[in-house]
């Protein structure tokens, strides 16, 4: 284990790996950066083929002995490992501990960025209320213009058709009257239409965040299943060829499935 190379929750180096039965324990290369801990059958593979991945987030980490190293992650995987030495084997648990702590820290900052940016069930009640109140208040102050511009246009025509001074005078008092309600009315208007934008701006520029929040995870979970299509398929072609010695053709992403990939050895 001279070769491991550590620097705080990352880790480099030999580990002896238990594979099947048939082989037993196998010396892989092991590679833990955040928060994922990977192997290869040696350093060379790492620029194209992983042989497994496990993540820490979640994980346990046991010792049987005092070289032994049990990572369990649910009930999905278990890498049984030992290392060459009990130092090698502490500087391993450290390490992988470390990754684990910070791999759940990022995994509920996700989280909590997650709720932050997406309103819930309550809070999308409370927005929907609130835009319609605001709209009853419109279509109150709807009714209320076109009352008082009937009575104001109503009032201006009988102004008109007035020729005695003293009725003139009495009509010029009720059309300033009507002439106020509805400029008052016309205000109201003007501020409940102003109130409405000024809160549909705002809910809307926050469900657009919500909306582009959504977006940005389905494409990085496009691109997480494309990836590991093409490592599965790689890793098909790899064990078909393994256990036929003979090369097999390109073959397509529909061509594997859950039974083919549980027929696959651990080179």
């Amino acid at each position: 284990m001279a070769e491991a190379k550590h620097h705080q929750s990352n880790y480099k180096g030999w580990l002896y790996k238990w594979t099947n039965y048939l082989k037993g324990n196998q010396k892989r290369w092991f590679v833990l950066q955040n928060g994922l801990l990977s192997y290869y059958r040696n350093q060379a593979e790492m620029a194209h083929t992983c042989r497994g991945t496990i993540n820490l987030a979640n994980a346990t980490i046991q010792t049987e002995d005092a070289f032994s190293i049990v990572i369990r992650n649910g009930g999905a995987q278990t890498f049984y490992l030992k290392a060459t030495s009990e130092v090698e084997r502490q500087k391993w648990i450290m390490a992988l501990e470390l990754a684990k702590t910070e791999a759940k820290k990022m995994a509920d900052a996700e989280s909590d960025e997650e709720e932050s940016q997406q309103p819930d069930k309550a809070e999308l009640n409370m927005m929907l209320h609130t835009l319609s109140a605001k709209l009853e208040d419109l279509s109150t102050c709807n009714d209320l213009i076109a009352r008082h511009g009937l009575a104001l246009t109503k009032t201006l025509s009988e102004l008109e058709s007035t020729h005695a001074p003293s009725e003139a005078a009495s009509s010029m008092k009720a059309v300033q009257e009507r002439a106020t309600l509805f400029r008052i009315t016309s205000t109201a208007m003007i501020n409940a239409c102003s109130e409405f934008y000024e809160l549909s701006q705002s809910q809307g520029r926050r469900w657009q965040r919500a909306i582009q929040h959504g977006h940005e995870q389905r494409l990085k979970l496009e691109e997480m299943v494309e990836q590991l299509a093409k490592n599965v398929v790689s890793l098909e072609k790899k064990a078909r060829m393994s256990i036929t010695g003979q090369p097999i053709k390109e073959i397509g992403q529909s061509s594997f499935s859950c039974p083919a990939l549980m027929l696959i050895p651990d080179f």
